[in-house]
C-alpha cells in the first residue's frame, strides 16, 4: 500500500467517508458551525498535503496542523508523521509564510500522570528540589523523556495564545551531560508561556523558564538576555504600561537598553 492509500485510510478513519476528485478527498467539515451543512466541503489534497474547507474557510498547508485541530490520538499523529517522514525532502521545507509545525518529542511523558518508572521519579524529584510545584507541573504540562534524543531531560513546553506549541526546553535532570539544555532547532522569536499571560496587567521579564515559574504570574522567559521581536511587537500592540525586568546580575547593564527614556 502506497503512502497516498495509507493517508486516505487514516483520514477516512478520523473524518468518515469521502468523495474523490482527482488528487482531492472531500469530507464533511468538522469545523463548520452550521449543522445543516451536509455537503462534503473539506478538501484535502492527497498529493500536495494541503487542506481547506470551502465553507468556513479554515485551511492549512500541513496536514499535521489539521490533525492537531482535530485533537487526534497520539497513535494517529504518529502514523501520519511516519507516512510523511519518507517525503521530508519535498514536503516539510519551510516556506516564507509558514514554518514547519513543532511537536513535542515522541518519547515525551507528562509528569502529572502517575508512574512507577524510576527515571520519571528522578525527574520529578529534580523539579521539586528546584521549587517547581505539582501545580506548576500540571499548569505547564511539564514532562520528561527517558529514551530517545532527549533522554533524561525535563521537557517544559510553551504554548502561544491559541494553545499551539511554539517552543520547548529540554533540561538534563541528572546534570550528567555536558549539554545542560537541549532545545528544538526552531526560531526563538516567540513569546514563551504566552497562553498564561494577561496583557492588561504588568509583565515581568526573566531569563529562564524556572525563573518564570518561581514568580508564578505574568512572567515571560527570554531564554537569555535579549527581548525577541515578537515580544516587543506584542508589548506595543497591547499597550503594556508596566514592565518589570528581573534578570541575573550579569545583565544589569543590558537591561537599561530595553527602556526608552520618556
Amino acid at each position: 500500500m502506497n503512502n497516498e492509500s495509507k493517508l486516505e485510510n487514516i483520514l477516512v478513519g478520523i473524518l468518515g467517508n469521502c468523495d474523490t476528485k482527482k488528487d482531492e478527498r472531500l469530507f464533511r467539515c468538522p469545523f463548520c458551525k452550521n449543522p445543516n451543512i451536509s455537503k462534503r466541503k473539506l478538501s484535502i489534497n492527497i498529493e500536495a498535503r494541503k487542506w481547506k474547507c470551502w465553507v468556513c474557510g479554515k485551511k492549512g498547508i500541513y496536514l499535521t496542523s489539521l490533525f492537531k485541530k482535530l485533537e487526534v490520538s497520539p497513535a494517529q499523529m504518529k502514523e501520519l508523521r511516519e507516512i510523511l517522514a519518507d517525503e521530508l525532502p519535498y514536503y516539510q521545507k519551510p516556506s516564507i509564510s509558514e514554518e514547519p509545525p513543532l511537536f513535542l518529542p515522541l518519547e515525551f511523558q507528562p509528569l502529572w500522570k502517575p508512574s512507577l518508572d524510576i527515571e520519571r521519579k528522578h525527574a520529578l524529584n529534580y523539579l521539586l528540589q528546584r521549587g517547581v510545584t505539582t501545580g506548576d507541573i500540571l499548569r505547564y504540562n511539564i514532562g520528561c523523556c527517558v529514551t530517545g534524543k532527549y533522554a533524561n531531560r525535563i521537557i517544559i513546553p510553551s504554548y502561544d495564545d491559541n494553545n499551539n506549541l511554539n517552543y520547548f526546553v529540554g533540561r538534563d535532570f541528572f546534570d550528567a551531560s555536558t549539554l545542560k539544555y537541549m532545545n528544538p532547532n526552531v526560531s526563538r522569536d516567540v513569546i514563551i508561556f504566552e497562553n498564561h499571560l494577561n496583557w492588561q496587567y504588568p509583565i515581568v521579564l526573566v531569563e529562564g523558564v524556572m525563573d518564570a515559574m518561581a514568580i508564578k504570574w505574568n512572567a515571560i522567559p527570554l531564554l537569555g538576555k535579549f527581548v525577541p521581536r515578537s515580544l516587543r511587537n506584542k508589548i506595543a500592540e497591547k499597550h503594556v504600561k508596566q514592565i518589570y525586568i528581573a534578570l541575573d546580575s550579569d545583565a544589569t547593564k543590558k537591561r537599561h537598553t530595553y527602556v526608552k527614556p520618556s
